[in-house]
């Protein structure tokens, strides 16, 4: 009786071994050293002006301009107001 695996439980055994170390390779570091920025930390937290309003609808109408490679466009946000001083929208 012959003990070898097959040919193709060879491949598929080489596969599964080479992309669990390919994710490990790759993945995120625990001792990141990286500091985040004040620009970091607008795009990522919710603050004063992310709070107290809710976005209903956005119309977004964009024409590029192939010639002259240039983009113009419009952006209409309908939102409901709880009464917020401070609107911070992320383009």
């Amino acid at each position: 009786m012959n003990k070898r695996f097959p040919r193709n439980l060879k491949h598929i055994f080489l596969l599964v071994i080479c992309s669990t170390i390919a994710g490990q390779v790759f993945a995120q570091p625990l001792n990141k050293t990286e500091k985040f920025t004040r620009q970091d930390t607008l795009r990522g937290s919710i603050g004063p002006g992310r709070i107290g309003w809710n976005v209903l609808h956005y119309d977004i109408t964009v024409q590029p301009d192939y010639n002259s490679k240039t983009i113009t466009g419009k952006n209409i946000i309908k939102f409901f107001d709880e009464g917020t001083k401070l609107m911070q929208v992320d383009l």
